[in-house]
C-alpha cells in the first residue's frame, strides 16, 4: 500500500521520523509515507511496528508493500459541543495523552500478531473529569498522503455491502469528495500487493473507513469506531473496536481476518447451510403460480427427488395476531401448516419482521423474542429475521453502543429459541453484531427472476464468511429458464460454490417445472468446501473462482470462469496462480456442457463469452499417479464430486467409487483411463452405459441411485496382457525359474567339470603308470639285461634294440599325454590332424602305405579331453591291428562331419575276417574288438565294423559332437 509524500519517501535515504520531522508531526493529517513496491509480493516480510517515544504516533513497516505513520483520536461531545481530541495535541501523562481542559485521557494500544503480517490498533479513552460525556467515535487509523505511481491501478473495496448506490471497487483515482466503508474493506494494487482493513478482538462497535480526495493529488483515510455517542461516566474507561491491518494477499488477509473475527465472537456454525423452499417475492409469479399445498404435495410425490431441509410458508402468516392466536390468520392454520411440512423431514420455516426499531430498539427486541417462541412453540424450526428496519436510531439505550445493542437483541432472540431452532438474518448486508445468535444470513437480498445480476458481486464478497461467521445464503437459485438459461447457470454455480444455502421459489408442482426437478437435485445438499474468488480487492470485476478439493484418493478443482462485463469476452486463468502446479497436466470436464473438454497444462482460457455467462470447470490433475484410473467429473451435484464422492480406491485394473446420498438420482460420471473400463458390479444404483467420451476418457451412465442405502460401482479396467499383474508374476516365476535353472546348470556344470578333472587327472595318472611307468620299467630291465657281463653281444644289441622301441613308445605315449591336455588341441581339426599322424607313425613301422582323406575346413569345434582321448584310444587300437593282425600293404584313413557326428574310418586291404562272426560281433575274444566297442560306447558314441575274408577291413568310429 502506498500513500507518499514525495518529500518523505524512505528511497531517497531519509528516515520516517526525519521526514515527520521536517513537514510537522502535529499536523491534523499524519503523514502516510509508503515505498513503492519492488514486486508484486505482498506479505512475504515480517511487520515491523513502532510507538513512538512520545505515544502520539506509531509506525508501521511491512517490505516492500506499505510503510506509514499515523495518530489516532477521539471525538466527544459536550452540552452538544462536539470535540476532536487529536494525538498530536495534549499533554502526556502516566502513559496517556491527557486533555486536562475537557477532563479526558486518550489511550492507545498496539500489537504484532505472531506470523502474520499485521498489526492490531485499538483507541481507548477515560473520563477523569466530574462529569459524563458522549463518546462519538474512536480513531484508531489517520493517514493523509499520496499513493505511489498511478492512482487509478490502486483500488478500494467495500467488502461488505455499505453503500447501495455506490459501485463496491472505486479506484483511488476516482474517489470523491467522499467514499464511505462500513466495517471491513481493502486498498490493494492491481497485482495484488496492499493492505485489508477491518474489526477484529472484542465485540463493541461498528467501524467506518473514510477515503477523501484532498486536492493536489493528496488522500486521507481514517478508520474509526461508532461508538453512537454512549455515555462515558466519570471515572470509566471505554475502549473503540480493534482494527487490524493485514499486509497480506486478499485472499489470504480476508480468510485469516474473518476466522479472527469467528473465534472472539462466537459464531455459530454447526447447523451448517440447508437446503429447500420458500414463497417467492411479490411479483416473481402470478398469484395462481405459487400453490403452497402443491409444494408439500409435490415433495411428498418425490420424496428422492426434492428433500428439502426447510420449507418456508407465505410470510402473510407473519401475523401478531394469528401468532397470538387472537385474530387474523388462526393458530390452528399455523399448526396445521408447521405439521404438514414437519411431516415431509423439513424444517417448517417462517419469515418474521422487526416492528417499532425506530420508536422503542428495547421494547421492538422483546416483541420479535416473544412473538419468535411463540411461533417454535407452533412448530417452526426455521425462522427469518428481516432486519430491514434496523436502523441509526435503534438503540434507545445510552450505555451501549449501536452495535451493543443489536448483538445485545440477537443474543435475546437465541435465548428466546432455543439452540435447535435455525435463525436466519436478513439485512442489507451480514451483520457482524449477529455473530454467535445467528446460524445463516442472507447476502443477495431481493433476488428476482430479473435482479439476479445486481446481486452477484454482493454474493461474491461475501464467499469468505461462510461456514467461518454462519452460513452464507444467497437468496435464492431458479432451476427454470425463462429465456435466461446461461445467467441462471452462472447464478446456480455462485450459489452452488459458495457452499452456503440452496433454496429456491421455483412453484415444483407445475409441470412445466418438472423437467427442471434436477437442477434442485444438483444443489442438495451444499457441499462443504471453500471456494476463493481470486480477483477480489485487486479488480474492479471477480470473473474467477477457485476451489480446490482435497481427498485421499486425490485432488482437483472445481472453476467458475464468468463474464461480468457488457460484451462479449474470455477469461483466462492462469494454473499458478489458481494455486495448480503449471507443469502437470489437468484434464478439463465441463458440469453444464456435461462433456470431457481436453486436457490443458499451465492455464485454461474460454471461449467467447457472453455477458453474464460461464465455464463451470473441474480440472484433475492427471499425473499425480499415471498409471492409475482417475474420477474427472460427476454431472450429479454441483460441486462434480465433492459431496457427492464418499470414497474412491484405485488400481491399475480396478476402479472402485462409493456415493453419498448427495446430488440427482441419475447423472454421469467420468473417468480417464488409458485403457477401457467395464463394469463389473453396483450397488444401490443401476450403470446404464460405460461408453467412451473422447480420448482416454469413459462416460459411466447412473440411475435408480437409491436414498439411504450404500451406493458402490466397481468398474474393472480391459488391461492389455502386459499390463496386468499375472503376466508380470508369471513372467517373475519364469524369470526365477530360469534363473534358478541357470544357477543349477552352472552348479552343475562346475560340479560335472570338476569330475570330468578328477576323471582327468586319474585317466592322466593312470596312463603315466601303465604306459610310461611299465615302459621305462621294462628299460631298465632290458638296460641291466644289457649291461650284464654274461649278455653277448648279439643278446645286448637286440636288448638296446627293444629298448628303443619302448623309448619311442613312452615318447609317443607322453606325446598323447600332453596333446590331451592341451587346450590347443581341444578343436576337431587339431582331433582328425593328430589321428592321421599318429596312423602314419605306426604304419611307417610295417612299412605299410598309409592314404589320408580329410574333410577340408573341418568346423573350430569343441572336443573334450575325455573324449579326444577316448577316441585315440580306439583309433590306435585299430590302426595296430592292421599293422598286427592284417598283413596289408595298403592302409586308408578317412575323416569328416556329418550332421554333427565326426566319422573316423580305417580300411585296409588285409586277409580280412568274418565280421559275422560271434567273436567278431562281440569282441569278446582277440583283435581288441571289444575294447574299441567300449570305449566308443562310453562316449556315446558308435563303433562298426565291416570285414570278409580275403576282402580286407574296414572299422568305423562315429562320435557325436553335442
Amino acid at each position: 500500500m502506498v500513500f507518499a509524500v514525495s518529500a518523505v519517501l524512505r528511497i531517497h535515504g531519509r528516515s520516517l521520523r526525519g521526514c515527520l520531522s521536517s513537514v510537522g508531526a502535529r499536523s491534523a493529517g499524519l503523514l502516510l509515507c509508503l515505498c513503492r513496491l519492488a514486486s508484486a509480493s505482498n506479505g512475504d516480510g515480517r511487520v515491523h511496528a513502532d510507538l513512538d517515544s512520545s505515544r502520539r504516533t506509531y509506525a508501521v513497516e511491512a517490505p516492500d508493500v506499505i510503510t506509514f505513520r499515523s495518530g489516532f483520536a477521539a471525538t466527544i461531545e459536550r452540552d452538544d459541543q462536539r470535540k476532536i481530541l487529536s494525538s498530536s495535541e495534549g499533554e502526556l501523562k502516566d502513559g496517556a495523552i491527557r486533555f486536562s481542559d475537557e477532563g479526558v485521557d486518550l489511550l492507545f494500544r498496539m500489537e504484532q500478531p505472531d506470523g502474520v503480517s499485521g498489526v492490531l490498533a485499538q483507541v481507548g479513552i477515560r473520563n477523569h473529569g466530574s462529569s459524563a460525556f458522549q463518546l462519538v467515535a474512536l480513531t484508531a487509523v489517520n493517514l493523509e498522503g499520496r499513493v505511489a505511481g498511478n492512482a487509478w491501478e490502486w483500488l478500494v473495496t467495500a467488502l461488505d455491502r455499505s453503500a447501495k448506490a455506490e459501485a463496491p471497487v472505486v479506484a483511488v483515482g476516482d474517489v470523491g469528495d467522499a467514499l464511505s466503508i462500513h466495517e471491513y474493506g481493502g486498498l490493494y494494487r492491481r497485482d495484488g500487493a496492499g493492505v485489508f482493513f477491518g474489526p477484529v478482538g472484542t465485540p463493541t462497535a461498528y467501524l467506518v473507513t473514510r477515503i477523501e480526495q484532498r486536492g493536489d493529488g493528496k488522500v486521507s483515510m481514517r478508520i474509526s469506531a461508532d461508538m453512537s455517542s454512549v455515555s462515558v461516566e466519570p471515572g470509566e474507561v471505554r475502549w473503540g473496536q480493534q482494527v487490524v491491518l493485514l499486509m497480506e494477499s486478499p485472499a489470504t488477509a480476508v480468510a485469516r481476518w474473518a476466522e479472527w473475527v469467528a473465534e472472539t465472537h462466537g459464531a455459530r456454525t454447526a447447523m451448517g447451510a440447508l437446503t429447500g423452499w420458500r414463497f417467492p417475492n411479490e411479483g416473481e409469479y402470478s398469484a395462481s403460480g405459487v400453490d403452497f399445498a402443491g409444494i408439500v404435495d409435490a415433495v411428498r410425490a418425490s420424496p428422492e427427488r426434492l428433500r428439502p431441509d426447510v420449507i418456508q410458508v407465505d410470510p402473510k402468516l407473519d401475523a401478531t395476531e394469528g401468532l397470538a392466536g387472537t385474530s387474523g390468520v388462526s393458530r390452528v392454520s399455523l399448526v396445521a401448516e408447521a405439521w404438514r411440512i414437519s411431516s415431509l423431514g423439513a424444517r417448517p420455516g417462517l419469515r418474521m419482521r422487526l416492528h417499532g426499531m425506530q420508536t422503542g430498539a428495547s421494547d421492538a427486541w422483546a416483541d420479535l423474542a416473544q412473538r419468535a417462541r411463540q411461533a417454535v412453540e407452533n412448530g417452526y424450526s426455521y425462522l427469518e429475521i428481516d432486519g430491514s428496519t434496523l436502523s441509526d436510531g435503534d438503540s434507545a439505550h445510552d450505555r451501549k453502543t449501536l452495535f451493543e445493542a443489536r448483538r445485545e437483541g440477537f443474543m435475546r432472540l437465541r435465548e428466546a429459541i432455543g439452540n435447535e431452532t435455525y435463525l436466519l438474518y436478513v439485512g442489507d448486508s451480514p451483520d457482524r453484531a449477529t455473530l454467535g445468535a445467528v446460524d445463516a444470513s442472507r447476502t443477495g437480498s431481493h433476488v428476482g427472476r430479473h435482479s439476479v445480476r445486481l446481486a452477484i458481486n454482493d454474493v461474491l464478497r461475501s464467499y469468505a464468511l461462510n461456514d467461518r461467521w454462519f452460513a452464507v445464503d444467497n437468496d435464492v437459485f431458479f432451476m427454470e429458464t425463462f429465456g435466461v438459461w446461461p445467467l441462471a447457470r452462472t447464478w446456480m454455480s455462485m450459489v452452488g460454490l459458495s457452499c452456503g444455502a440452496a433454496i429456491t421459489s421455483d412453484p415444483w408442482q407445475r409441470g412445466e417445472f418438472r423437467s427442471h426437478r434436477r437442477s434442485v437435485e444438483v444443489m442438495t445438499p451444499p457441499a462443504h468446501e471453500r471456494t476463493v474468488v481470486l480477483d477480489l480487492c485487486s479488480s474492479r470485476h471477480w470473473p474467477r473462482l477457485v476451489s480446490k478439493v482435497t481427498r485421499e484418493w486425490g485432488e482437483y478443482a472445481v472453476v467458475l470462469l464468468w463474464n461480468p462485463g457488457a460484451v462479449e469476452q474470455s477469461i483466462s486463468l492462469d494454473f499458478a496462480e489458481a494455486g495448480l502446479d503449471p507443469k502437470r497436466r489437468y484434464a478439463v470436464w465441463s458440469f453444464w456442457d456435461n462433456r470431457f473438454l481436453g486436457v490443458t497444462k499451465g492455464s485454461w482460457t474460454t471461449p467467447s463469452l457472453a455477458p453474464a455467462t460461464s465455464q463451470h470447470l473441474r480440472f484433475t490433475d492427471l499425473d499425480a499417479d499415471p498409471g492409475r484410473p482417475v474420477v474427472i467429473g460427476s454431472s450429479l451435484h454441483i460441486f462434480c464430486g465433492a459431496a457427492e464422492i464418499a470414497d474412491v480406491k484405485r488400481t491399475a485394473d480396478l476402479l472402485q467409487i462409493e456415493l453419498t446420498d448427495a446430488g440427482a438420482r441419475e447423472g454421469e460420471l467420468f473417468v480417464y483411463s488409458r485403457w477401457p473400463p467395464f463394469l463389473k458390479s453396483s450397488v444401490g444404483c443401476t450403470a446404464t452405459t460405460v461408453d467412451s467420451a473422447g480420448e482416454n476418457v469413459w462416460r459411466i451412465g447412473l440411475e435408480k441411485r437409491e436414498v439411504g442405502v450404500p451406493q458402490r460401482l466397481e468398474l474393472g479396467v480391459l488391461l492389455p496382457t502386459t499390463r496386468r499383474s499375472w503376466f508380470w508374476l508369471l513372467i517373475a516365476i519364469v524369470v526365477v525359474s530360469v534363473l534358478l535353472a541357470a544357477w543349477r546348470y552352472i552348479v552343475g556344470l562346475r560340479l560335472q567339470r570338476a569330475s570330468e578333472l578328477e576323471q582327468e587327472r586319474t585317466r592322466i595318472a593312470g596312463d603315466i603308470h601303465d604306459e610310461v611307468g611299465a615302459n621305462l620299467t621294462q628299460m631298465s630291465i632290458l638296460s641291466s639285461l644289457a649291461a650284464r657281463p654274461t649278455t653277448t653281444a648279439e643278446d645286448a644289441r637286440s636288448h638296446n634294440l627293444e629298448m628303443l622301441s619302448v623309448a619311442r613308445q613312452t615318447i609317443q605315449a607322453l606325446e598323447e599325454i600332453v596333446w590331451s591336455i592341451n587346450p590347443k588341441g581341444d578343436s576337431l581339426k587339431s582331433l582328425a590332424d593328430f589321428l592321421c599322424r599318429r596312423a602314419e607313425e605306426i604304419l611307417e613301422l610295417g612299412e605299410i602305405a598309409c592314404r589320408i582323406e580329410l574333410e577340408e575346413d573341418l568346423p573350430n569345434r569343441r572336443v573334450t579331453p575325455r573324449r579326444r582321448h577316448g577316441l585315440v584310444l580306439a583309433f590306435k587300437e585299430a590302426v595296430h591291428n592292421v599293422l598286427k593282425h592284417a598283413g596289408a600293404t595298403r592302409v586308408t584313413i578317412q575323416c569328416g562331419l556329418t550332421g554333427g557326428v565326426f566319422e573316423v574310418a580305417v580300411s585296409d586291404d588285409g586277409c580280412g575276417f568274418d565280421a559275422t562272426s560271434e567273436v567278431a560281433s562281440t569282441g569278446r575274444q582277440g583283435n581288441g574288438l571289444g575294447n574299441m566297442r567300449r570305449r566308443l560306447e562310453d562316449l556315446g558314441g558308435e563303433f562298426r565294423i565291416e570285414s570278409r575274408s580275403d576282402e580286407g577291413t574296414k572299422v568305423c568310429f562315429r562320435l557325436p559332437l553335442d
